[in-house]
C-alpha cells in the first residue's frame, strides 16, 4: 500500500468511521465479553488501541515522541488537538440486545499494521475543513488531509461515507461525537482530546509538508 494510503487507513481506523471502524468482537474483549459491561480498554478497529485494563497500553505498546506536548490548556477549534480516548457503544441493529460498551486510550503514536512503524497524527478545525496532520516514522515529510466541515453555530459537522462526526467544545477541550456503520453494526464514539501546545510541527517530525485533499 502506498505511504499515503497506509497513514490515511490507520487515521481513519482511530477516529472510528468508515471501513476501519470498531469492531464488535475487540469491543467484546474491551469490555470482558458481557453486554452492557464498561470496558477498561479497547480496540478501534486493526490497528487500534489494544484491548486491556483500565487505560490500557495503545497500538502494540507504541508511541511517538510527538505527543510531548500535549495540554489540559482550554482551547479553541482552530488549536492543535490529539485525540486522547473514548467511549464507545457497539450495536448490531438486527440484534437489539447485543450493545456492547467499553472505552479506549490512544497513544501518542499508532502502529501500521503489517508495518511496524507508527503514525503520529493531530486535527484541527479551521474555516470550513477538518484538518488532519500525519507523520510516519522514517519519512521526509508529513501529510495535511482536508476534508470538508459545516460550522453551525457552535459545533462543527463533517459528513463521510460511512457516518458523521459532530465537533464541539466542552470546558475549553475538543469533543468528537461520532455516528458510523458497517454493515448492521451501529458505533457511537465520544472522543475527547488533548490540546497541543509545542510547537508545530514537532520537533521530531519534518519540516516539509505535503498537501492531501
Amino acid at each position: 500500500m502506498p505511504v499515503r494510503g497506509s497513514i490515511l487507513a490507520v487515521v481513519l481506523c482511530a477516529l472510528g468511521c468508515g471501513s476501519g471502524g470498531s469492531s464488535p468482537a475487540a469491543l467484546d474483549a474491551a469490555s470482558g465479553g458481557s453486554s452492557g459491561g464498561a470496558g477498561g480498554g479497547g480496540v478501534p478497529g486493526t490497528g487500534g488501541a489494544e484491548a486491556g485494563g483500565s487505560g490500557g497500553a495503545g497500538m502494540g505498546g507504541s508511541s511517538g515522541g510527538g505527543g510531548a506536548g500535549g495540554s489540559s490548556a482550554r482551547g479553541t477549534f482552530d488549536s492543535i488537538w490529539q485525540r486522547s480516548s473514548a467511549d464507545l457503544q457497539i450495536t448490531d441493529t438486527k440484534d437489539p440486545g447485543s450493545l456492547k460498551q467499553g472505552s479506549v486510550t490512544f497513544p501518542a503514536g499508532m502502529a501500521v499494521p503489517g508495518d511496524g512503524r507508527t503514525v503520529e497524527f493531530y486535527e484541527q478545525l479551521k474555516d470550513d475543513a477538518h484538518i488532519i496532520y500525519a507523520y510516519l516514522a522514517g519519512q521526509g515529510v508529513y501529510y495535511r488531509f482536508s476534508y470538508p466541515a459545516i460550522r453551525v453555530d457552535e459545533t462543527y459537522l463533517v459528513v463521510g461515507a460511512a457516518g458523521q462526526h459532530l465537533f464541539e467544545l466542552k470546558e475549553g477541550r475538543l469533543v468528537d461525537n461520532t455516528t458510523s456503520y458497517a454493515g448492521t453494526t451501529y458505533v457511537v464514539s465520544i472522543a475527547t482530546y488533548t490540546r497541543y501546545t509545542g510547537a508545530f510541527p514537532p520537533a521530531t517530525w519534518p519540516l516539509q509538508m505535503v498537501e492531501v485533499k
